[in-house]
């Protein structure tokens, strides 16, 4: 399904709602996907796309709406939750379902989920508004300590990165290389480095 298409399903589900209701948004995203197409191959990756639907499928009420808008990312609308915990609960619940192993021609495959949640009103009352926050929320998840689901919080924004102005750093010299060691506590030594830069922006 096109996004297009998502955001005109989403906002069809809202005005249908009311203003007042509660309307979940919950995005979920295959992890771990590039390392089963090198070791299974683009067909079993399209077998694994479809297995993923099906336990969503599976997972969901029957008023809930799912939408596949890639090969491994899929969004679920929530209609008539109680509150945002509600979406939670269905985030989490979700989580815990792939951490069974999907069946794929007689082989049993583990690929976790990451997933990202916003609701309405709460966190939008327009579709692009709830669908951006759920991004947020997705990234939120994908980087932090906090598990593999993370709710929208007021006035989360996406890190941006200013690349014109990054290329321009390196041509005025304003990063620096830092090696961070990586050491072994069972053994007590040093196995090897991390190489990071540190950018020094006058702003």
């Amino acid at each position: 399904m096109s996004r297009g298409r998502l955001v005109e399903a989403l906002e069809s589900m809202l005005a249908s709602a009311g203003p007042d209701a509660v309307t979940g948004v919950m995005l979920v995203r295959l992890q771990r996907v590039r390392d089963f197409l090198q070791m299974y191959g683009y067909a079993a990756g399209d077998q694994l796309g479809e297995t993923a639907h099906e336990r969503l499928r599976t997972l969901l009420r029957p008023s809930d709406r799912l939408y596949r808008i890639g090969e491994f990312e899929f969004v679920a609308l929530l209609p008539g939750l109680h509150d945002v915990q509600h979406a939670a609960l269905a985030g989490h619940r979700t989580a815990r379902a792939f951490e069974q192993p999907l069946s794929l021609g007689g082989s049993e495959v583990m690929n976790s989920v990451v997933i990202g949640v916003a609701t309405a009103p709460a966190h939008g009352r327009d579709a692009t508004t709830l669908l951006r926050n759920a991004e947020y929320a997705f990234s939120r998840a994908l980087h932090g300590q906090q598990g593999p689901v993370a709710i929208h919080q007021a006035g989360e924004e996406p890190l941006q990165v200013p690349y014109a102005r990054l290329r321009e750093a390196l041509g005025a010299n304003q990063l620096e290389a830092w090696l961070q060691p990586i050491l072994d506590v069972q053994h007590g030594g040093m196995v090897g480095a991390e190489s990071l830069s540190r950018w020094h922006d006058p702003e």
